[in-house]
């Protein structure tokens, strides 16, 4: 019995390794390219500052003070990054730059954005009682490539003078944080003209939600200030550079690298280094559940709609001058079970009731996925003529009509409406444009593995079943596995390997696990 404890304790943290990654973050302030810089000219600093970068490996950092031509320098020396961020001067080059930079073969950038630290913050703009510069603030959203994991980071430089600018920016940046990151992961860099005691700095680390990576290490290596005016500060040990993460990450290395050349600092800031870990923390809820043959259950639809379930499923069959009925198997069919009578119609009558959403809350949205049992092009051509009496249901953004089963070929796929979506093979390959066409993965498990839910689960067949997740998450899908073993364990396994919607014939049982499950997190 301990043996068997043991084994499972290791298959769990092995479990956790693969879901975690490891990341180095950093931020740096450069030094605006400053021809007064006697002795510390951008020409001289620049192949120590490119060579520093180099040298310690950075993932992702953000940078202060960087003009569009000291940015382009640090890119044609290192072209493995790339980076994001506009001037603060007009919201396009000029002027300094929150610019970050990430190895572009490791991250994929799926959004970005900027906004001034003013009271106009969609515009180039001073703010509050700031006198000398427009400050901005840069943000990404970030894709790893080999795991799929998604998450923001956001880059500042504020005020040096005005002491409302400083605090207000603070609450500024608060509020935009989670108006564009939601509750997803965050990393915040920058340069905050405040130590550790200014109020500034402490909204942001006093929010309950953002925690400074420097507080997380047992020792972080800070034997200086972060700035160091060129060797001008030498008595101070005050931290003006920070970086801040959510709970998705934890820190376990902290320090200011103080590089030197030949006597002088590459920059007059010393750049930040942290290590990070990044768990995705991900909350399974019933959203994240797939009703299955959902028409064999007593109260088709409403059964799994009423459970919250993000994906449902229907069979149909071409039959009678183009009526489609709902049935497992042909000589199933029933005439009084059609697709609108189950599924068409009590949708248009929620979307009416919730003024155009599928649910009451606008950020829950459904799957509806219509399997094809009979030939594909005629099929799809008579459930294009009955949705046309649906205009409610093709409309909604928060519904999704998918198609599976028989399907027409890969190249047709665009030459459907926008409203149609296809569920995709993984072992199919899609153009550009098809890919945008994908609602979805699905795979026989079956395929990967002949594993029975119960028992330990073969870890070369996990790592096949990861790979296939990890295939899915890099186009920025989600994906589900069908033939799949029906049971808590099984729901458990596919979890904890990101699997988005967990196949089932158990709408009430895994409702309940999944609620419990959520609750004691």
């Amino acid at each position: 019995m301990k043996f068997k404890s043991l084994v499972l304790l290791v298959a769990l943290s092995f479990c956790i390794t693969l879901n975690a990654q490891q990341f180095i973050i950093g931020t740096y302030n450069l030094r605006y390219d400053n021809p007064k810089d006697s002795g510390n000219l951008w020409i001289d600093r620049a192949p120590v500052i490119a060579s520093l970068i180099r040298f310690h490996d950075f993932d992702i950092f953000g940078t202060q003070e960087g003009y569009k031509n000291q940015l382009d320098d640090i890119i044609n020396a290192l072209p493995q990054y790339a980076y994001y961020g506009r001037g603060r001067d007009d919201g396009k080059d000029k002027g300094e730059h929150s610019a970050i930079f990430y190895k572009k073969d490791d991250f994929n950038l799926l959004d970005k954005g900027d906004f001034w630290l003013s009271q106009t913050p969609d515009q180039p703009s001073l703010g509050w009682d700031a006198t000398c510069c427009n400050r901005i603030c840069s943000w990404v959203y970030f894709q790893h490539k080999k795991s799929g994991s998604k998450f923001y980071f956001f880059n500042v430089h504020y005020d040096h003078q005005g002491m409302q600018a400083r605090w207000e920016s603070s609450k500024l940046i608060l509020q935009r944080i989670k108006n564009i990151a939601g509750n997803e992961p965050v990393i915040f860099t920058g340069d905050f003209n405040g130590s550790h005691k200014s109020e500034w700095y402490q909204a942001i680390a006093n929010s309950g939600w953002l925690h400074d990576t420097y507080r997380q290490v047992k020792y972080p290596y800070a034997n200086n200030a972060s700035h160091n005016g060129f060797g001008s500060t030498k008595d101070s040990n005050d931290i003006i550079d920070h970086i801040f993460i959510t709970k998705d990450f934890s820190a376990h290395k902290w320090g200011l690298l103080t590089d030197t050349y030949h006597g002088k600092n590459p920059s007059d800031h010393f750049p930040v280094l942290t290590e990070i870990i990044f768990t995705p923390h991900r909350i399974y809820t019933s959203s994240n559940a797939h009703a299955h043959n959902d028409y064999i259950h007593p109260v088709p639809f409403y059964t799994a709609y009423n459970a919250g379930f993000g994906s449902i499923e229907a069979d149909v069959f071409l039959r009678d001058n183009n009526q489609l009925y709902v049935a497992h198997n042909e000589k199933d069919i029933d005439r009084t079970k059609t697709l609108q009578s189950l599924y068409l119609d009590p949708l248009k009558q929620i979307l009416l009731k919730n003024k155009g959403d599928v649910y009451a809350d606008p950020s829950k949205k459904l799957i509806l996925l219509i399997d094809l049992k009979t030939t594909a092009e005629p099929t799809l051509l008579a459930l294009l003529e009955i949705l046309k009496q649906y205009k409610t249901l093709t409309g909604c953004s928060t519904l999704k009509i998918v198609i599976t089963g028989n399907q027409p070929d890969v190249t047709a796929l665009t030459s459907y409406p926008a409203y149609i979506y296809f569920d995709g093979n993984l072992n199919k390959t899609y153009s550009a444009e098809a890919i945008k066409k994908i609602g979805m993965f699905s795979d026989n498990l079956q395929n990967y593995t002949s594993w029975n839910g119960n028992d330990p689960l073969p870890v070369d067949d996990k790592n096949r079943i990861e790979t296939a997740v990890a295939k899915a998450h890099q186009l920025n899908k989600p994906i589900r596995f069908w033939g799949a073993p029906d049971s808590q364990t099984a729901w458990e396994q596919l979890m904890n390997m990101d699997v988005d919607f967990l196949n089932t014939d158990k709408i009430s049982e895994i409702t309940d696990f999944l609620n419990k499950r959520s609750a004691k997190r």
